[in-house]
């Protein structure tokens, strides 16, 4: 009865517990945005209770603005409305109880995770269209790799790499498995990563294009007995050395067919102007041998060209014999170099392969080209950077190089690169080390000139070497010990480029100094003491420490004059650079500072101590700068005011180096002063292309008041961490131009005050690029942007949302006059909403509530907190074009909105519909699609859009309680269609349901055929028995109430044959509560008889796993888990077959079936066989007294692993009936 005198304190309980989870929710996102930054996966516990605890705090925050509800008086205000006062006070108390628990429960440590990375895949040279042979090719090898007696395949053919580099393969399998070592020698690495793979049940690694024997142990890859989960996939262009691998198996990768041929070279000249091919074009095809690299080049290099090019061509494929394959290739590559205009190209073509690398460094041709003079009439750092990307674009054009894995590489083909060689070697007598055995075979003569030994086995270098035409040396080696003679440089004094990679010096070699000609030194990923000797090479101007282990710079850097371009980055231990020596370096236009020295002092230039920013301004030619600076208010006032072309400058704590390395010019921000104070920063402020802000203060709109010029240079921008920005734009404040009219991407994060991203109208050149659009944690924005802001967004891509509370849709239409206007997003191909609890469509109408009903609604929104949203709409569709109002009596067809849609998401948006019926057309493009914690779906789609889902690979459906069908039957389909009505996903690769508790079919009244279904995985959908019903042919009604009524009269299966999966490779039930049989006795054709992993757990009245009428089926099934099925009785029926048949499985684990009387029910008196089962795991089966019949245990000849623990077995294989005497089984694989 206290309730009603209590209400103020209530409150105020409620309000205090609301702030401390928002205090505490606040903190926990911002760590989890922070290691998002870093690449971390959230643990979804952590995600869970940020939902939760916004959708609390927002609940609270709606109920206490309801307080002065508990003020009213009765009898105008002579007496309390003890009524009201007693309820809101016993729902704050309850409320704020709840609050208080989710804040005990708010405690997560760790909250993220580092997950595996995923190898990137280079595009296949076959473009989209698969070649039949290559199919077969990949199937062959695939059928290998399943073999659990195999466990090293070869493949022979031509690849990319050449020299198997052992720390490289480490760090690459390191960084897929998660792996960091902490010690620095190959064989400690070995170790490490060794013990690694031995705790992995399966793993794949491919060695690519090994030319040398590998020790496989050396490298840490254990393989036989150590690991039998390990499998490897070695390819070589040299068959023995696959030999010498000891590889079980080699497939030969043959040439192409003569049609397959003929598809690739038409494919590569598709894209020519004329489309019309000469009459010799297939005789120059098949004179290419079926090579693709051969047909590629060839292809290439005749596009756009005329009719006496090509029967040029035709001669030269002409000469050769079919046998002679490579000199084919090499003669057809040598002629694609000839055929490149000028003597630039060539010789930076040959440098590169020279290099004898799989992946090209770019930065490091700049740094060899710049210290050779390759190029006439270039003399800057930033001009010969421009011609080393024109001549790489001109080689890729010719196929003579290929984009690499990541940005800043590039490739070339191992064959390409021999020909580059033999040039090479015959035009600029170059040299290049090759091994056969373990060691370098033979030194370069004396008339070397360009000389590059990359990974060779090299036990010494000579000191009394004489080379002295040599103007180029590469060195990369993998042994830090490797040293160098004190007098090594003295023969070969001519050097002009000198590149050691790899090795430790604790002193550089004195005779470094007979080096009058360096103007390159590159010692990369070396361990560095005593450097000082690099004062006395006065002619430098490219001097490189990247990845190095260097502690400081010696003082006599300064005497480097004509250093141009110095490169320090990701040399993470340098702390010391001497005082005034940088001021020195006057002709220097490139200073490279990435992920290195930091420790810069606060005062101007000193004689002594560590280096100052003060002393970049003496740097007049200074172009590029990569640097970081921990503290803004060291920065010189003029510092940045020298005309910096390029640059990549981290100011404040906290960030990483990522970001576009595709944009010259990146910022990223972190000021605790006002951004006005820093003259500096402005300065780069308009010009940089990739912007990052965090924690900028003193702007709250950050279009004028950071750039009143509307950014139009700017290609990225992220914003975060802010609590003042209330608009991005604001146009309503200043004269109106092109804002950000170049930008490519935006994203929004944790900005608490912003209210609009757009305020009033924009210029019409304004975001006409944008291209990827992300918004999280933006608490108090309603909308994304207006109608008059879409029409500008023509190029969006991508569009994620997320964790937004109040965001009630993403296009406002503030223009009533304009509602039947569409206005498409021709280009967007990944949607994302996510943690939205508001959104109730995509676009709405901003609409004013009927004079006289605002009170109506606050007692409606008082009293019954879900009135409010019926009141407004009966049905609410998500992608509703027009109005949210009565969505489907309203919204009329209209043309696509998305119509090139390939992604969307959807987690956490309370919408009842997602699309309205009349769009089916528009999602045609859609190929994943993930709906997770939608509570108020109560179906997905419809059949009309379902039918139009024709690319659909993905389809992944979680948490969304109200949910009762996948696809709802509409009502208006015609009799005479009806016995053909069927649904076809024909790409459809994955379909996970997850705990959809109400679920009780995936649709009714049509068959359902899941023509390429590989993964099938149904989770905590109780409700679930059977997938589509099978319903007599009537009127769509009378089949919804048949449907309704024989769910729960009738046993029904899961599957039966209104579906089918004739793809079906994996099946996971989980939790199915209702479900008691899977199989009906009737399929459709060719359903689950390519099924091989079956997993069955928590379905407590399943009965029986295979009855006998359905066991055929299921012969290829090679994995087998069933567990926690208490009223299981059975696993495989076997009765009625007189045809022998033969079962595939490998593994069979069951557990916890405390119902379980038989395996296999009877014996199949060698009907059935089973002679592939290699492990069998029995656990928990109380009643279970035999696990074998006698036939089954003598068809177990390859049984290896068996295991029973805490069964009520008496014995292993049951006695057979009136067999004398008792037969003898040998399981002689069994350890």
């Amino acid at each position: 009865m206290s309730h009603p005198f209590t209400c103020k304190s209530k409150f105020e309980t409620l309000h205090h517990e609301a702030e401390q989870l928002r205090n505490k929710r606040l903190k926990l996102q911002q760590s989890a945005d922070e290691a998002k930054r870093k690449g971390e996966e959230i643990y979804e516990s952590v995600d869970k209770w940020l939902i939760e605890a916004g959708k609390a705090i927002e609940e609270a925050d709606e109920f206490i603005q309801g307080e002065e509800q508990a003020k009213k008086r009765c009898f105008v205000g002579l007496c309390p409305d003890l009524k009201t006062r007693y309820l809101l006070s016993k729902k704050a108390e309850k409320k704020a109880l709840a609050i208080d628990k989710l804040v005990n429960e708010g405690d997560h440590d760790p909250i993220s995770f580092r997950p595996r990375i995923l190898q990137i895949v280079a595009s296949s040279v076959y473009h989209r269209e698969a070649l039949n042979s290559r199919v077969l090719f990949l199937k062959q090898v695939m059928d290998a790799l399943r073999d659990p007696n195999l466990n090293k395949i070869g493949v022979h053919g031509m690849g990319v790499n050449q020299i198997p580099e052992i720390r490289r393969i480490q760090s690459e399998v390191a960084d897929v498995l998660g792996l960091t070592f902490d010690v620095e020698g190959i064989p400690g690495r070995a170790n490490r990563l060794y013990e690694r793979l031995k705790k992995e049940k399966k793993v794949l690694i491919i060695l690519d294009d090994i030319w040398i024997q590998l020790d496989l142990k050396a490298v840490g890859i254990p393989i036989g007995d150590d690991c039998k989960g390990c499998k490897i996939l070695l390819t070589s262009r040299d068959k023995h050395v696959l030999s010498q691998m000891g590889t079980q198996v080699v497939f030969h990768l043959d040439v192409l067919q003569d049609e397959e041929a003929w598809s690739l070279f038409e494919m590569t000249l598709a894209d020519a102007e004329d489309s019309e091919l000469p009459p010799i074009a297939r005789e120059v095809a098949k004179k290419c041998a079926g090579l693709p690299l051969l047909l590629l080049t060839v292809a290439t290099d005749l596009r756009n060209r005329e009719s006496y090019a090509w029967n040029d061509k035709l001669k030269q494929l002409s000469v050769f014999d079919n046998e002679e394959i490579y000199a084919k290739v090499h003669s057809v590559l040598e002629s694609s170099y000839n055929d490149l205009p000028g003597n630039e190209v060539k010789s930076f073509f040959l440098l590169c392969g020279l290099l004898g690398l799989s992946n090209i460094p770019i930065r490091s041709l700049l740094k060899y080209v710049m210290g050779l003079s390759l190029f006439k009439h270039i003399s800057t750092v930033k001009e010969a950077r421009n011609k080393v990307y024109t001549l790489i674009d001109t080689l890729k054009a010719k196929c003579l190089l290929i984009d690499a894995d990541k940005y800043g590489f590039v490739k070339m083909h191992d064959v390409v690169r021999d020909t580059a060689l033999l040039i090479a070697s015959r035009e600029q007598h170059a040299f290049i080390g090759t091994r056969s055995g373990s060691e370098l075979m033979k030194w370069p003569n004396k008339d070397s000139a360009r000389i590059s030994l990359p990974y060779c086995d090299i036990e010494d270098l000579p000191e009394g070497w004489e080379c002295p035409k040599a103007e180029l040396l590469l060195l990369f080696t993998e042994v830090l010990s490797l040293g160098i003679p004190d007098l090594f440089f003295k023969g070969i004094r001519n050097l002009e480029v000198v590149d050691f990679t790899g090795m430790r010096f604790v002193s550089l070699p004195s005779s470094l100094a007979f080096l009058s000609n360096l103007h390159t030194l590159c010692l990369h990923r070396c361990q560095l003491d005593d450097i000082a000797i690099i004062g006395d090479l006065k002619q430098l101007r490219v001097l490189s420490f990247a990845n190095s282990y260097i502690v400081e710079l010696p003082r006599q850097i300064e005497e480097l004059t004509r250093l141009k371009l110095l490169d320090v980055s990701d040399c993470s231990k340098l702390k010391m650079i001497p005082a005034s020596a940088l001021s020195k370096l006057s002709l220097l236009e490139a200073l490279y500072m990435s992920n290195s020295f930091d420790q810069w002092e606060a005062d101007g230039i000193r004689n002594q101590g560590n280096a100052s920013l003060a002393e970049l301004e003496y740097l007049s030619h200074l172009m590029t700068l990569e640097v970081q600076i921990l503290d803004a208010k060291i920065l010189p006032k003029r510092l940045f005011s020298n005309g910096l072309q390029s640059y990549r400058i981290l100011i404040g704590y906290g960030w990483d180096w990522n970001g576009n390395y595709k944009t010259s010019r990146m910022l990223k921000l972190k000021l605790k002063t006002s951004i006005h104070s820093e003259n500096g920063v402005k300065v780069l402020l308009r010009e940089t292309e990739d912007l990052y802000l965090d924690e900028v203060r003193g702007a709250e709109n950050v279009l004028y008041d950071i750039d009143g010029d509307g950014f139009p240079q700017l290609k990225r921008l992220h914003v975060q961490n802010n609590t003042v920005i209330q608009h991005i734009i604001n146009s309503t404040k200043c004269a109106a131009c092109d804002a950000f009219p170049i930008l490519e991407s935006l994203i929004l994060k944790i900005l608490m005050n912003l209210e609009k991203i757009c305020h009033g109208q924009l210029a019409a050149g304004s975001f006409n690029k944008l291209g990827i659009l992300e918004v999280s944690n933006c608490n108090r924005l309603t909308n994304l942007f207006s109608l008059s802001t879409a029409r500008c967004l023509l190029q969006l891509r991508v569009m994620g949302v997320r964790s937004c509370p109040n965001m009630e849709a993403i296009v406002i239409d503030e223009d009533q006059d304009s509602n039947e206007e569409v206005v498409e997003f021709n280009q967007l191909r990944s949607l994302k909403l996510d943690g939205l609890p508001h959104l109730r469509s995509f676009r709405s109408n901003m609409k004013k509530v009927p004079p006289g009903t605002e009170s109506r609604h606050k007692q409606i929104l008082t009293a019954d907190e879900t009135a409010f949203e019926e009141f407004l709409s009966e049905e609410l569709s998500l992608f509703n074009r027009m109005k949210i109002i009565r969505a489907v009596l309203e919204t009329k067809a209209l043309s696509g909105f998305f119509p090139n849609l390939e992604d969307l998401r959807l987690d956490s948006v309370t919408c009842e519909k997602i699309w309205h019926d009349q769009l089916s057309a528009t999602y045609s493009n859609l190929k994943s699609l993930i709906v997770t914690r939608c509570d108020n779906l109560k179906y997905l789609f419809t059949t009309s859009i379902a039918k139009s889902l024709l690319h659909l690979k993905r389809l992944h459906i979680g948490e969304c309680r109200s949910m009762k069908e996948i696809i709802l039957t509409e009502e208006s389909i015609e009799e005479e269609d009806e016995r053909v009505n069927k649904i076809i996903f024909p790409k459809l690769d994955v379909l996970r349901l997850r705990h959809l508790p109400n679920l009780i079919r995936f649709c009714s009244g049509y068959q359902i055929e899941f023509q390429s279904l590989r993964d099938l995985n149904i989770e905590g959908c109780g409700a679930l028995m059977c997938l589509v019903p099978s319903v007599p042919h009537t009127d769509m009604m009378a089949k919804q109430v048949y449907t309704e009524k024989n769910h729960n009269t009738e046993i029904q299966s899961l599957f039966n044959e209104m579906v089918a999966f004739s793809n079906l490779e994996n099946l996971n039930l989980d939790e199915m509560n209702d479900m008691k049989s899977i199989w009906h006795s009737q399929f459709a054709t060719d359903s689950f008889c390519k099924l091989k992993s079956l997993g069955i757990s928590h379905c407590s009245k399943l009965r029986t796993v295979f009855p006998s009428n359905v066991l055929e089926r299921f012969q290829r099934l090679e994995e087998l888990n069933v567990r926690f099925c208490k009223s299981l009785q059975e696993i495989y029926q076997l009765e009625g077959f007189n045809v022998i048949e033969a079962f595939e499985l490998r593994e069979l684990s069951i557990g916890s079936l405390p119902s379980l009387k038989h395996v296999w029910r009877k014996d199949p008196q060698g009907v059935f066989t089973f002679q592939n089962l290699k492990s069998v795991e029995v656990s928990y089966c109380g009643v279970l007294k035999n696990l074998f019949p006698a036939s089954i245990a003598e068809s177990l000849l390859q049984l290896e692993n068996l295991t029973i623990i805490k069964c009520g077995v008496e014995e292993i294989v049951a006695k057979p009936e009136d067999v004398e005497p008792a037969p003898y089984y040998c399981f002689k694989f069994l350890n």
